[in-house]
């Protein structure tokens, strides 16, 4: 009798939500997907990282701000109630403070282009074009973003250097010296880079966002001297320059893909930092 009676709450719960969130969203069904429906998995929750499966009891898409209480749930857990804000794209700039109202459903990429198009104007983010705005929201559900935007720079440096190197002695040494200099003070601000250690091989590339004269005022051909291969590409506008520094296959579709990754984020200090030891 006892478990009939739960089920039965429970079903009349379920009957309950789902009404409530048709209702919210004017009884349009394509708005709010729930668990049960057909390739809800694949066309609703869109898992990002598939080791932490995750399914919610439905998907909620508002086209408009509501009150109800009952769509003010995030997800992250099975049976929540998700709240998409795919359609919240909304974009408009203060020409006097130079500030940005951004829609949370806009992607990074649109919302470069949406920037330099009001003025030549542009923020800085992440690396994925794909990920939208309101990706990293998780304090709660938020209608829209208020930024503040700086002048797009003009053009950039992109270099990229290969190393070829036998032993994992060798590599662990160009390691410490690019962790170095880094880390050295007087680094020029405008100036990016990435270090990325393979097999037999070390890539040290970036991006300077400054004139050419400043990028070899840097030394890095003289820093790390007996790279295989070498690449510098000016850029002469901003546009360009983001298209070029996403332009990896898996930064472009890290976003959008479903996959199983592990990835772990440490923070080095000069105290922290590889000390290479002969």
């Amino acid at each position: 009798m006892g478990n009939k009676a739960s089920t039965t709450t429970t079903t009349t719960t379920t009957a309950a939500v789902h009404r409530c969130l048709l209702s919210a969203v004017d009884g349009n069904s394509a708005l709010v997907p729930f668990q049960n429906d057909l390739l809800y998995g694949v066309t609703a929750v869109h898992e990002y990282n598939l080791n932490f499966p995750v399914t919610p009891a439905a998907v909620t898409s508002q086209r408009r701000a509501s009150r109800s209480p009952q769509l003010s749930t995030l997800g992250g857990a099975d049976g929540a109630v998700v709240v998409d804000m795919k359609h919240f794209q909304q974009f408009s700039m203060d020409e006097a403070t130079h500030v940005a109202t951004i829609g949370p459903g806009l992607s990074l990429g649109d919302n470069d282009t949406l920037l330099y198009n009001a003025g030549g104007r542009a923020m800085s983010h992440g690396l994925c074009p794909e990920i939208r705005a309101g990706a990293a929201a998780s304090f709660g559900i938020v209608t829209e973003f208020k930024v503040r935007t700086q002048t797009a720079p003009r053009g950039a440096i992109r270099y990229s250097y290969s190393f070829k190197l036998g032993s994992a002695a060798q590599r662990a040494r160009l390691l410490a010296d690019w962790q170095d200099f880094i880390l050295s003070e007087d680094l020029n601000r405008k100036f990016t880079s990435d270090c990325i250690c393979l097999q037999d091989n070390v890539i040290l590339k970036g991006v300077f966002f400054g004139s050419k004269e400043e990028y070899h005022a840097l030394g890095l051909e003289h820093r790390f001297p007996g790279s295989d291969s070498s690449k510098l590409l000016v850029l002469d506008d901003w546009l360009g320059t983001v298209t070029h520094v996403v332009d990896d296959l898996a930064v472009r579709l890290g976003g959008s893909m479903s996959s199983y990754f592990y990835a772990k984020s440490l923070g080095f200090t000069r105290d922290t930092s590889c000390h290479y030891q002969q």
